[in-house]
């Protein structure tokens, strides 16, 4: 009996016996099972589909029971090398490896539940963006393939509402069709799962959609692209902790105070931002990190090129920033060094409003500035401004400014001589233009 086993199982993985060709397609609702057992008295294995509907009732069976494996699903066929239409089923404990891979290859679990509508009644993409604290980090998803569709979808691996995929608006069965940029649709599961791994030290960012959108797509030959007018941009997130659980640590502490110089992507441009926009913790955002950076509303990708600048570089005698977003009045300073010997300071920003709090919350940590330029809009007294300006510059000797004052004419002060006043500095501040709605300063 033994030999005429192991002739079987020779036979069995001959070349001619491979698998060729499918025969039994999967659908979206069916998962692949191994079902092990005896078979009138000899150790017999089967892959059948199971659907979803069934899946609980065959796991309830305990080892050992009797069942007709017809009553959970459908056994598999396939066609061979000799072109004979086969029962994925045979003798012993464990299908031959070829026959393992073979269903590894073609087959997988089901890519929905019984909780997904395939109904289709509008567009739902998501753009999806998370960061990690630490590269080792899991954000809370598997990956997985359809092969019998040729489709990458994710499941949640726990619906934690701190998880990092939660956060980011990920669920559970959706169809991944971009990853960092990169359209991976025509990928096998190898390349892109190899794509995820070897860009853990980037922020992780991906287009996806449900599975009713993505049938209505793939049965209307519609092209899924960045451009498409229905992608809804969720806002992106990061962990401010390094459990693979629970990423969000609602205590964790905030520098308001900090700021990052940040060089953009494709181009060689620097700008100075907030770590308020910065999505990614602060205990965790480093030199040379690539993050994902909140300006007006919008989320652009930068490298960190340098963190609290003044304090980074104690010898600085010359600093040029440009402020692209304001949030909550917490702009750019250092938590340290008090007495920078910075000498000259150009601050100016085209559409933030900079409030005397922020300047003078900026200028805390540079007393020692000489030449100061402030182009801003403004709209609180310039009067108390300038004060502020001299209480914190003491070594001030020369100040240049572009201020559009968003006052109206009744509320702003009509005589500059005011201004001129307060330091010898200002003197050279004049209207150039005004309205009943604005008034536009600048130095000559």
């Amino acid at each position: 009996m033994a030999k005429l086993y192991e002739k079987l199982q020779k036979l069995l993985t001959s070349y001619e016996d491979w698998p060729k060709d499918i025969i039994t397609e999967q659908t979206l609702d069916e998962s692949v099972f191994l079902i092990r057992g005896n078979d009138r008295g000899r150790p017999a294995w089967h892959y059948i589909l199971v659907p979803i509907y069934k899946c609980a009732d065959l796991n309830a069976n305990p080892a050992g029971s009797n069942i007709d494996v017809t009553n959970f699903g459908s056994f598999i066929k396939y066609r061979n090398n000799r072109d004979e239409i086969k029962q994925m089923s045979g003798w012993g404990t464990d299908p031959p490896n070829i026959i393992q891979k073979w269903i590894d290859t073609h087959y997988s679990t089901a890519a929905v539940d019984e909780s997904i509508n395939l109904t289709y009644t509008n567009d739902d993409i998501r753009l999806c963006t998370m960061q990690r604290a630490i590269p080792e980090q899991k954000i809370g998803v598997s990956l997985h393939y359809f092969a019998s569709q040729l489709f990458h979808y994710i499941k949640l691996t726990e619906n934690l509402p701190s998880s990092l995929a939660h956060r980011a608006g990920l669920k559970s069965y959706d169809r991944i069709i971009y990853f960092n940029g990169v359209n991976i649709e025509n990928d096998t599961y190898e390349q892109f799962d190899l794509l995820f791994e070897t860009a853990r030290h980037l922020p992780v960012q991906m287009l996806v959609c449900s599975p009713a959108t993505y049938r209505h797509y793939k049965t209307n030959k519609k092209r899924f692209h960045l451009d498409l007018p229905t992608i809804q941009h969720v806002k992106p997130v990061y962990a401010t902790s390094t459990s693979d659980s629970h990423t969000y640590v609602p205590a964790v502490s905030v520098d308001n105070a900090s700021f990052c110089a940040v060089r953009w992507e494709n181009n060689n441009i620097v700008s100075t931002v907030s770590q308020l926009a910065v999505f990614q913790s602060p205990e965790f955002t480093h030199v040379k990190d690539i993050c994902y950076i909140e300006i007006k509303g919008q989320y652009r990708k930068g490298q960190i090129i340098a963190k609290a600048i003044l304090a980074a570089c104690p010898n600085l005698q010359h600093l040029q920033v440009r402020v692209l977003y304001n949030d909550n009045n917490d702009i750019l300073t250092s938590s340290s060094l008090l007495n920078h010997p910075l000498r000259r300071l150009i601050l100016w920003s085209d559409y933030a409003d900079l409030t005397l709090d922020v300047i003078d919350n900026i200028l805390t940590y540079t007393p020692n500035v000489e030449y100061f330029y402030l182009q801003t809009i403004y709209s609180m007294s310039l009067i108390d401004l300038f004060h502020g300006l001299v209480k914190r510059l003491h070594y001030l000797s020369r100040f240049d400014c572009y201020i559009t004052e968003m006052l109206t004419k009744k509320d702003r002060i009509n005589n500059l001589t005011d201004l001129h006043q307060i330091h010898r500095c200002f003197n050279r501040i004049h209207s150039i233009e005004e309205n009943d709605k604005f008034r536009i300063l600048a130095t000559k």
